[in-house]
């Protein structure tokens, strides 16, 4: 699975400021041939080594795009790549790169790898994107069917981060009570109108957030939830 991914996604990774090592090194993480500490490492190396801030916000969303077309296209893969974002978030301040886009971007004074800077809104984005091009878009056949499997990774994907009770990877981007309302909604459909892909989507939210979604439900300011903080 890993390897008919990669063939088919590589091109389009090449498109991002993503290093070919950084693929090689993901994909051998993914196949259990490294350790997530081992990869962690690797991955970072191409963004601490940037010549300039704009380099860094380059790479920076380059290592996050890799990171979440990964966790889409391949479900299974998950775990480990929310494992690596924990990891991240281990590491040290570093010294901010001078030059070509000084004093106009924001690293969080140096600790981008614990504040995992730009991983909101690129997770966002590419959430919202998943959304619109099954939900909004006009497809068939089989782009249809790739469609639906994104949008039902992209939500479980929303769920698993959610679960693991840190706030700056829960609540970055798409946090749960938005993947929830737009999946949700769909339940809610009279008629028999109800998309099966939906409530699947809906589903994973249920199969791996169920305490987070309960206490979104509650709206109960007092749980010991990421999402009451």
């Amino acid at each position: 699975m890993a390897e008919e991914f990669f063939i088919k996604a590589t091109p389009k990774l090449k498109g991002y400021c993503i290093s070919e090592d950084q693929i090689s090194t993901l994909k051998a993480c993914i196949e259990g041939q490294t350790t997530v500490e081992e990869a962690t490492k690797a991955l970072t190396a191409y963004p601490s080594t940037s010549s300039t801030p704009l380099q860094l916000q380059q790479r920076l969303g380059g290592l996050w795009t890799l990171l979440i077309m990964t966790a889409v296209g391949l479900v299974d893969a998950q775990p480990t790549i929310i494992s690596i974002l924990q990891k991240i978030r281990t590491f040290p301040w570093e010294e901010e790169p001078t030059g070509e886009g000084e004093g106009f971007m924001d690293f969080d004074d140096g600790f981008f790898w614990r504040e995992l800077t730009d991983w909101a809104s690129n997770w966002a984005d590419d959430y919202n994107h998943y959304g619109a091009q099954y939900l909004i878009e006009n497809s068939e056949g089989k782009e249809r069917e790739r469609r639906q499997a994104e949008w039902i990774s992209a939500n479980t994907f929303a769920a698993r981060l959610a679960s693991t009770g840190d706030r700056i990877i829960a609540l970055c981007g798409a946090a749960l009570d938005t993947a929830g309302y737009i999946t949700m909604e769909d339940l809610e459909k009279k008629d028999h109108k109800t998309d099966p892909t939906c409530i699947e989507a809906a589903a994973q939210l249920f199969i791996h957030a169920t305490p987070e979604l309960l206490c979104l439900v509650r709206a109960d300011p007092n749980a010991k939830d990421i999402h009451s903080v």
